[in-house]
């Protein structure tokens, strides 16, 4: 029979109120520690200024994981508290005076710089809601709900992206003292050994946990406290056992312990240059961390050794101090820059470091050093804590009035909203009021919307299916609701077109093809006979980015992309029984397509943007042979269900030999291939024209 007093070290002792004490050798302060800290922002900043130098520099985060989890546990395991409340006071003072003057700092610059520069568009909400989030610890999960990858293009512009780290840290800090007290709080006892057992434990769960993740949700993976919990918990667990390894360390001749922590320097150097971000964080999160801690080991246990020095040299140690300013500005600076003049030369790119530098030796010293360093403050740990929490609610309700505030905040000519965002309804003749109601739908959203006119009658449907395309249209089926007192049913998942014609539904991405079986399942048994189906979709391959933007957008009419024969058939089974139940179905036509996206480069301080370079305008020829293969399968779906009606907006949108994203002085489109809301207008008779011969 099996023993279980094994398992005695896992169960959670008591709670008592007093003798909270884990005696262990106390650590003072170590200069390389700052040093290592040093290393990490400088990587960070490194792979974020887009030099291409440090492929793996994103990385550094994760040494500054396991040095928060080392310094964390090194600051209280050696502390005595007469209970649990001071223990808490205590432990939650010290973090809010660490974290939270400067993050209120910059996080309110950054929203008032972002309200002025950054252009009002769909993207600067989540951006908006992404700092608020910074600012109550929440910013990874919020992430994670709008499945925005680290590594993706939107992601590049969200100037609060980089607080998800933050997040991490600030959810094992709710975490840690929980366990510390449930493992020390007995009395007269050594909570080493619990200690040492709970975090192994969690750390186990937490990398197994991190490997299923990475390979089934990565952006989880990336950015939850369950899946990074071991890189601190690695942190914690050296702070507890500092004894056992500082001893052997210490026993090494001085060529073993020089040799041992330059290997370990070479590997966090070598996790730098080459960490693979399509599988991060497992297995690429173990060689950073491995490294880190083996340094902390070195660093600590021998600081005469030869990389100890170098990272005690005072330089080097004044840049680890000044880290969390460095770290914290360093994003919005780049991120500002992006939208405005750009981060691609040697001159802007330098502009950047000078202005984080600037911003985070300001914030160190007249906001991060006052706070820490206060006599009055560090004997008022309960004053800190309230403190601390009104100043958070005082931020937050700051920031959010900076964000309601754009339309007038704002310097960019998109804040104009009658011509540039596609979400408000044209204006009509009749004055008839639109209601919206939207409402998730596999994974994607369903949108409805019904005329105030048109109350108690029976009328048409027009179902939507397509992707961010078909949501630009909005403005457009509004108006012909409130014009004809028809209803709009749009299902959308942005990224996902529905019949693209070049590639079968079927053979999308699973989440794509999952939404679109879901769509015309749906749509199939409601659809009547004179409903309408109309299908928006991108269908023609972009140049560059829809976001990032490029300054080498291509000018070549290929990719081409091939003609399906599995796509037509996909779609002509789909439609042809929807035809003979008297259903019509609408294909649109492509739109002309751009290099560079109008919304960001309408103003005085974005125009010079290299993301702007390729300009607004496309030659006819250029255009049809890029569109080539889509309408080739639009042509032979038609052949094959004849029924079927083609809507060719680019007849209007593009009447002459050269396309162009402006008509006189406005833009017809937003981005380089979504339309505008003026755009929107100067279609509307021509889709009301094409509805009144259905």
């Amino acid at each position: 029979m099996a023993d279980w007093r094994v398992f005695q070290p896992f169960r959670l002792p008591r709670f008592w109120l007093s003798g909270l004490q884990l005696d262990a050798l106390p650590l003072g302060y170590i200069p390389a520690i700052d040093g290592l800290r040093a290393v990490a922002v400088l990587s960070v900043i490194i792979f974020h200024l887009g030099v291409g130098w440090l492929p793996g520099g994103f990385v550094g985060v994760d040494v500054f994981f396991i040095i928060s989890g080392f310094v964390v546990a090194a600051s209280v395991k050696a502390v005595r508290f007469d209970g649990i409340g001071q223990f808490f006071s205590f432990f939650y003072a010290r973090r809010i005076r660490r974290i939270v003057p400067a993050l209120v700092c910059c996080v309110l610059v950054t929203a008032l710089f972002s309200a002025l520069l950054i252009p009002v568009v769909f993207l600067s909400q989540t951006n908006e809601r992404t700092g608020i989030a910074a600012l109550v610890g929440l910013s990874n999960l919020y992430l994670i709900f709008i499945g925005n990858d680290y590594f993706s293009p939107s992601v590049e512009l969200n100037p609060f992206t980089h607080t998800w780290s933050l997040a991490v840290e600030e959810q094992f800090y709710i975490l840690f003292p929980l366990l510390w007290f449930a493992c020390v709080s007995r009395k007269n006892t050594d909570g080493r050994g619990r200690v040492f057992s709970y975090f192994c434990v969690l750390s186990l769960l937490s990398i197994i946990l991190c490997i299923i993740l990475t390979y089934w949700y990565r952006v989880a993976a990336f950015y939850l406290i369950f899946s990074r919990f071991w890189e601190l918990g690695a942190g914690v667990l050296l702070a507890v056992t500092v004894v056992a390894w500082s001893g052997v360390i210490r026993r090494l001749p001085t060529w073993g312990s020089d040799a041992g922590a330059m290997v370990a320097f070479l590997a966090l150097a070598a996790a730098f240059l080459f960490a693979d971000e399509a599988r991060f964080p497992f297995p690429w999160a173990l060689l950073p961390v491995t490294a880190t801690a083996a340094l902390i080991c070195f660093v600590t246990a021998r600081p005469d050794c030869g990389v100890a020095r170098a990272l005690s040299w005072r330089p080097v140690v004044y840049v680890g101090r000044t880290s969390y300013s460095l770290y914290l500005w360093h994003w919005p600076v780049f991120v500002l820059l992006k939208w405005t003049v750009g981060l691609d030369t040697a001159a802007s790119q330098l502009s950047g470091l000078a202005m984080t530098v600037l911003f985070a030796l300001t914030t160190y010293h007249l906001v991060e050093q006052p706070f820490r360093r206060s006599v009055r403050l560090s004997g008022r740990s309960g004053m800190v804590v309230a403190g601390g929490a009104l100043g958070l609610i005082a931020a937050i309700a700051v920031t959010f009035g900076i964000n309601q505030s754009k339309s007038w905040l704002s310097l960019s000519e998109t804040r104009r909203a009658d011509i540039w965002l596609p979400i408000k309804a044209l204006d009509t003749a009749n004055g008839c009021g639109v209601q919206s109601e939207q409402e998730a739908f596999a994974r994607g959203e369903r949108l409805l919307m019904t005329a105030d006119c048109a109350k108690g009658v029976s009328r048409r449907v027009i179902y939507v299916l397509g992707d961010s395309h078909a949501i630009a249209y909005r403005p457009l089926l509004a108006a012909v609701v409130a014009n004809s007192g028809d209803e709009v049913a749009i299902y959308r998942k942005s990224g996902c077109p529905f019949f693209r014609m070049t590639i079968a539904n079927a053979d999308a991405s699973v989440a794509c093809a999952r939404f679109a079986a879901a769509a015309v399942e749906d749509v199939t048994s409601r659809a009547k006979s004179g409903d309408v189906v109309f299908l928006p979709s991108l269908r023609v391959p972009r140049f560059a980015e829809e976001w990032r933007g490029s300054a080498n957008a291509s000018s070549k009419s290929e990719p081409r992309e091939p003609l399906s024969s599995r796509a037509v058939a996909e779609a002509e089974k789909t439609f042809a029984p929807l035809v003979a139940r008297g259903v019509r179905i609408v294909v649109e036509a492509p739109k002309p397509l751009f290099k560079a996206a109008p919304f960001r480069c309408s103003d005085w301080f974005n125009a010079s943007n290299p993301a702007c370079r390729p300009g607004f305008d496309l030659g006819r020829a250029e255009f049809e042979q890029r569109a080539l293969p889509a309408r080739e399968a639009i042509d032979k779906l038609v052949e094959a269900v004849p029924a079927i009606v083609v809507w060719n907006p680019s007849a209007v949108l593009c009447p002459r030999d050269v396309c162009s994203a402006f008509s006189d002085g406005r833009p017809l489109f937003f981005d380089g291939d979504h339309l505008s809301r003026y755009g929107n207008a100067v279609l509307l008779p021509s889709f009301e024209a094409m509805l009144a011969t259905l």
